[in-house]
């Protein structure tokens, strides 16, 4: 009776948070993406080791950086973390799409990024410091830089379409 009951309560309390997931935007399927290792085939890094672990940090780069997304801090990105040849983590995704907005998966099953979503490493996301939803004001993310408001709309960091000023 006890598990019933308990079943009964756990049931109930996990209803409010289905309804979030299901009120998330459908996310499009990709019909074309840049492929993770093309990426990382060109974007700049630098390699630090102690002779037992190695890792592969990415750099700060708005042309050909790994990540160039407004959501994320760009510094301290760790592509790839070895300890005695093993790895242990490195990006997340398959492939990058910019009409994806957080994550989907293509016709493959592969894993397909949207451009604020594709990062690597223990990244932070910082709140807009002086946001206003002012057409053409800036405002400041810290760890990414000065932004472009475009519109009227409330901040998102789902949508990419605050342009950088100055990073």
């Amino acid at each position: 009776m006890k598990k019933c009951l308990l079943r009964a309560a756990l049931f109930a309390a996990a209803l409010p948070l289905l309804g979030q997931a299901a009120a998330q935007p459908a996310q499009p399927t990709p019909t074309a993406s840049t492929p993770v290792a093309d990426l990382l085939a060109t974007a700049p890094h630098r390699d630090i080791s102690n002779g037992v672990i190695t890792a592969r940090l990415a750099t700060v780069d708005g042309t050909r950086g790994f990540y160039r997304g407004t959501r994320f801090d760009q510094a301290g990105q760790v592509l790839s973390l070895m300890l005695n040849g093993k790895e242990f983590y490195g990006p997340w995704f398959d492939a990058t799409a910019p009409e994806v907005l957080d994550y989907a998966y293509d016709a493959t099953g592969q894993v397909v990024a949207g451009p604020d979503s594709a990062v690597s490493g223990p990244v932070e996301e910082f709140a807009p410091v002086d946001f206003a939803p002012l057409p053409g004001s800036h405002f400041v993310k810290i760890g990414v830089g000065i932004l472009y408001q475009p519109d009227t709309a409330p901040y998102d960091h789902g949508k990419s379409d605050s342009r950088f000023i100055k990073s």
